[in-house]
């Protein structure tokens, strides 16, 4: 057999004479290194049987040579290594005469009669068995007026259940006047819009809506088909509105800064929004900021780390309705803080600058406000953190990594 081993002594030789490593030839392979030292030894009893074949096959790529040649040598060597290692031989022990013949015909005239008597007296008790119990069962009568209510109580008791699983709130939403707003279904899906004059939208819910509307005169509703009626006059915004299968069960209105405090012009006629403003407001003076909050996707993986504080933060965001930083990074933290309620909206301020970076109450310079936008963190009454301009990672990210560390 030493001399058949000739082919593995080749190959060994061939790889070492083209400087190929073993373990090279392993990890490409993802074929353990013992069983490649195996294979060059050709000691294929110590490779499981059913991977020796495909091991080989890869071995022999791995050195680059004629293939088939080296193969039809290894199935040549393979076949004496793997020998059947148990055969069964069936031997069949003949008994003598005597022995095999268990009945004759004296033993069958013997037991015969017996045989007869035994199923006879079986029967006789089955059928005793049979009889009693057909004599105790009796057969009840039918009540059919009970059979009726029965049925009808059944009826009713699948129509509620199919009322039940299909009751269902539909909320149609039409534009009377331009206005922004944000719905919250079933208190965990919240969506935000931009509606002009004409706008419609049908949504469902299975048990509840809550609104925030920026002009209380510029949605009309209407649930399962039934108008809600004028939801407030136009110098009102709906602070908080809740909707249930009874309709409107709670809602609060509040006057809006006026547009003259919030709009600034400026020497070049451009206008911003300035000084302490709503998100309402910006949502709706300039719409492509909403674009940005619709269209930004935080991670989701990040997202989910995120808890609600047993000390609540706030925080205060200056930016300038004119600077690029802050059109991209205002709306995505109001996405971040939507999709996460790690904190209430009502925990953030918002401060418009001009493009010199000023505000009439000098907050600017006491808050020590370089770049916009800049978001502080309050916790406690004392700043705990900053984001200025842009986050160092994402901006999610950069938030949970306040949270964490605070």
């Amino acid at each position: 057999m030493q001399e058949e081993k000739t082919i593995f002594e080749e190959l060994k030789k061939i790889r070492l004479q083209n400087q190929i490593d073993l373990e090279q030839i392993a990890k490409s392979s993802r074929i353990q290194l013992n069983y490649l030292q195996f294979l060059e030894e050709g000691d294929l009893l110590k490779i499981p049987e059913v991977y020796d074949k495909l091991f080989f096959r890869s071995y022999l790529k791995a050195l680059g040579v004629d293939e088939e040649f080296y193969y039809a040598e290894f199935l040549k060597y393979r076949k004496k290594i793997r020998v059947d290692k148990t055969t069964t031989e069936i031997k069949f022990i003949s008994k003598p005469e005597t022995e095999r013949k268990i009945f004759n015909y004296k033993n069958f005239f013997l037991f015969f009669p017996f045989v007869i008597v035994i199923i006879i007296l079986w029967l006789l008790i089955r059928n005793t068995e049979i009889l009693e119990t057909t004599q105790k069962s009796e057969v009840p009568e039918i009540d059919i007026q009970s059979v009726v209510k029965e049925m009808q109580v059944t009826k009713e008791v699948k129509e509620d259940s199919i009322e039940n699983i299909t009751q269902q709130l539909n909320l149609a939403i039409k534009g009377l006047e331009r206005t922004w707003f944000r719905v919250i279904t079933d208190k965990k899906d919240t969506s935000e819009y931009l509606f002009n004059k004409g706008n419609s939208l049908d949504i469902q819910a299975g048990q509840s809506f809550e609104f925030l509307i920026g002009r209380a005169d510029g949605l009309q509703l209407q649930l399962n088909g039934k108008n809600l009626g004028l939801l407030g006059p136009d110098s009102l915004v709906i602070n908080y509105m809740l909707i249930d299968s009874s309709g409107i069960v709670d809602k609060k209105l509040k006057k809006p800064k006026s547009s003259n405090e919030s709009i600034k012009v400026l020497q070049n006629g451009e206008k911003i929004l300035y000084g302490k403003i709503s998100r309402e407001q910006l949502f709706s003076y300039f719409p492509e900021w909403k674009e940005e909050y619709d269209q930004y996707t935080p991670d989701q993986s990040t997202l989910s780390q995120f808890v609600e504080q047993n000390s609540p933060i706030t925080v205060e965001i200056f930016f300038g309705t004119w600077c690029s930083d802050s059109r991209r990074e205002v709306p995505r933290f109001f996405k971040i803080l939507d999709m996460s309620n790690f904190m209430p909206n009502d925990n953030v301020t918002l401060w418009a600058v001009d493009r010199q970076k000023r505000l009439d109450n000098n907050l600017v310079q006491r808050k020590n406000i370089e770049f916009v936008a800049t978001f502080i963190f309050i916790k406690n009454g004392s700043e705990i953190a900053r984001i200025i301009e842009t986050p160092n990672e994402t901006l999610e990210k950069d938030l949970l990594n306040i949270l964490l560390t605070n």
